[in-house]
């Protein structure tokens, strides 16, 4: 791409573009790769700063920055930030429901979650004990549980925390599993804390090295046979196939295979109903399913809009209205395909109005608006939006057109 090349829905290398209020990965539905590069975006930066960030190729960058863009998730800026702003940075002057110190705490654990070991992460010492771990877990929990942040404007930060907390979850699994704990320290061996002396441990010889016990055979075949009655064991088979069951429904969330991974996890919950790491990722799974699925709906309903058919439009942003209120493009779609369609104008003008509300830089969203208020007879409400669409692009010409229209109301 040429710098100064033009691409249909972002511009050119040069131009700036924004994260948008909406742009809540749960919510739009954004694949893995997606929410990586809405990361790289942050609040506002050039195409170019993002194709130099992104860790993918130049094309893929751009696919994903389109997708983004009729996701709703990014749009065109017109406001230039300073260009020594840097990611970090960016992220900590992101309007979003959060203090600052809150997002310095988010960004310093993002920062460190893939450079350190479990424990690290977890803030306990090398070789702590599961119940050490669980108490750790649960601490951290209470900070970063995306339930924790339920209703708030998280902008890339949703993204972040879920992370983040999958991270902490992985943590906690691996280290309170007896087998999952063992592999993991075989593989560090320099996590492994030193055993602690008993009661029975014989004393050290000269030199600090302690003596070790002799072994019968009979001590080895009671061992033996002890584990091979423990493998058989009900509780530990169960426990064998939910682990088995989470690797997969991991691997599924990885790949974006949300509605698989939600059967999975939901036969998993059924296994194990008291499974904390199950419990934690269904509930980001079934959220991530749900946008998936207004994704889809508003893909159908922008395609039957296309092919003339208003009916199934209508249907299809219906949908996707009410499965995520909180949708400003569905929102949108939505009221001008039933404007189109010649629907109740209160419930049009409803939708229009709960689009800028979600929106409210969108010059064509509050343009909508202006004319479901004139097909309402407000039309000094509609003036008022007309002009505030010319203010945030002044060379609007439908909105310029309305506004000759209606020059003498008051």
């Amino acid at each position: 791409m040429s710098q100064g090349e033009h691409i249909v829905g972002l511009g050119a290398r040069p131009d700036h573009i924004a994260t948008t209020p909406q742009a809540d990965a749960t919510r739009l539905g954004l694949t893995p790769d997606e929410v990586v590069v809405l990361a790289q975006v942050g609040k506002v930066c050039t195409i170019a700063e993002v194709l130099q960030r992104s860790p993918f190729a130049e094309p893929q960058t751009l696919a994903l920055l389109l997708s983004l863009r009729a996701k709703g998730a990014i749009a065109p800026a017109r406001v230039q930030r300073p260009e020594h702003v840097g990611a970090a940075s960016a992220a900590l002057q992101e309007e979003v429901e959060l203090d600052p110190e809150r997002k310095q705490e988010i960004l310093a654990l993002e920062a460190r979650a893939e450079t350190v070991d479990h424990f690290s992460l977890l803030g306990v010492s090398a070789g702590a004990s599961p119940a050490e771990v669980k108490r750790a877990f649960y601490a951290l929990s209470q900070r970063f549980h995306p339930d924790r942040f339920y209703g708030r404007s998280l902008g890339s930060f949703r993204a972040r925390v879920e992370r983040l907390f999958l991270r902490l979850s992985e943590a906690h699994a691996t280290l309170t599993d007896p087998e999952r704990r063992q592999a993991y320290l075989k593989a560090h061996p320099e996590l492994a804390a030193p055993p602690a002396p008993g009661p029975l441990t014989p004393p050290p010889r000269e030199g600090g090295h302690p003596t070790p016990a002799p072994r019968s055979e009979v001590d080895e075949e009671r061992d033996a046979e002890r584990r091979s009655r423990l493998t058989r064991h009900p509780y530990l088979m169960r426990a064998a196939r939910v682990r088995e069951g989470l690797a997969h429904a991991r691997g599924l969330v990885e790949q974006g295979d949300m509605e698989r991974a939600v059967g999975e996890l939901h036969r998993l919950a059924q296994l194990d109903p008291k499974n904390a790491e199950v419990s934690q990722l269904l509930s980001v799974a079934r959220r991530w399913n749900e946008q998936a699925r207004v994704s889809q709906e508003l893909k159908r309903g922008l395609d039957a809009a296309s092919r003339g058919d208003l009916s199934t439009a209508a249907t299809a942003l219906r949908q996707a209205t009410s499965l995520d209120p909180q949708n400003a493009e569905a929102a949108y779609h939505a009221a001008e395909v039933l404007r189109r369609q010649g629907s109740d104008p209160v419930e049009v003008r409803a939708l229009a109005q709960r689009a800028v509300e979600l929106a409210p830089r969108e010059p064509e969203y509050r343009f909508l608006l202006g004319l479901c208020l004139l097909d309402t007879g407000a039309k000094k409400s509609a003036r008022l939006h007309f002009a505030g669409v010319l203010e945030l692009e002044p060379g609007h010409a439908g909105a310029k057109a309305q506004l000759r229209k209606l020059w003498w109301v008051i």
